[in-house]
């Protein structure tokens, strides 16, 4: 690392750094790779530039040394300052809830409110208005890891958030196969349906936060074949659109959902008349039914059940 002990980092990549690892902790390679990224930063920000994915190595000790655990390190998103005059609440019926009494920012895509005062006799909603901070990252942190199983290990894989079409993404998989020497393959047929095939046989985890929801995967887990078909068409698009999905009562026979925002009045019938509304549940989703990243930024709502 003679670069840095100049005083210089320019030369120096993270690359570098994961081929000269030989006798550093796992901590100390992070803190290296850290330091680099943090330089990458200033020197993209002058040039306009994004900084590239990484894959980064990750030894453990208990684990035999022909295995590794292959992560690839997201790009850290900038944080997005809420719209100008965005109120950060939700008002039902004129009554003002403060989403700071309610939940924490990391849930702000999905909380409950119990209202102050049950409405009665409920038949509709009236969508006044209602904005959230827009992310036009449609691959991001709900929706961007893939494990899977072959027969000697598992592997843990997280794609920097990112907006992509469906065309990209399936590169960038395939690229993250071959990265890691793994003869998987994805692709996408006539037809829309995706296709993961290999050589041999492994294993597909499909958690909350797993890609293959976007590409047509519904089913937690796919075992013991070497091909796999998505069970839906894939949808996946390069728009990512928030979705204000609401249950009223906890009852499923009462959902609502609209695409967001909502810039003028919209009114919509319930499913079911409601005797006595106590409380609604709102969730904020994108594609493949997946939370939408609000980055930690308030929603705000003004609605009005009649």
């Amino acid at each position: 690392m003679e670069a840095e002990r100049n005083g210089s980092l320019d030369n120096i990549s993270i690359d570098d750094v994961l081929v000269n690892s030989v006798g550093l902790t796992s901590d100390e390679i992070e803190k290296i790779i850290e330091i680099l990224r943090k330089h990458d930063e200033k020197i993209s920000e002058k040039n306009n530039e994004q900084i590239h994915d990484v894959t980064f190595i990750k030894k453990e000790n208990n684990i035999p040394k022909e295995k590794k655990i292959i992560i690839e390190i997201p790009n850290e998103s900038q944080n997005i300052e809420s719209s100008p005059g965005v109120i950060n609440n939700v008002v039902i019926n004129n009554t003002e809830y403060n989403l700071a009494e309610y939940t924490e920012p990391e849930y702000y895509n999905d909380f409950l409110i119990t209202l102050k005062e049950p409405l009665k006799n409920v038949t509709s909603i009236e969508y006044i208005n209602a904005s959230v901070q827009i992310n036009n990252k449609n691959i991001n942190n709900h929706n961007n890891s893939l494990t899977l199983n072959t027969e000697v290990q598992q592997y843990n894989f997280a794609i920097a958030p990112k907006c992509c079409n469906l065309g990209e993404l399936i590169i960038i998989l395939n690229q993250i196969m071959i990265d890691n020497e793994l003869k998987i393959q994805f692709s996408v047929r006539q037809d829309k349906y995706i296709v993961i095939k290999s050589e041999s046989i492994f294993n597909l985890e499909n958690d909350k936060t797993s890609v293959l929801h976007m590409l047509g995967f519904i089913d937690k887990q796919y075992s013991d074949l070497s091909e796999y078909v998505s069970d839906n068409r894939c949808e996946f698009g390069g728009k990512n659109t928030p979705i204000l999905k609401m249950t009223l009562n906890g009852d499923k026979e009462n959902i609502l959902k609209i695409d967001l925002p909502i810039e003028k009045s919209i009114i919509q019938k319930l499913n079911t008349p409601i005797e006595i509304l106590e409380r609604v549940i709102i969730k904020i989703k994108q594609c493949g039914n997946r939370y939408y990243d609000l980055e930690n930024n308030p929603p705000a709502f003004n609605l009005k059940f009649t």
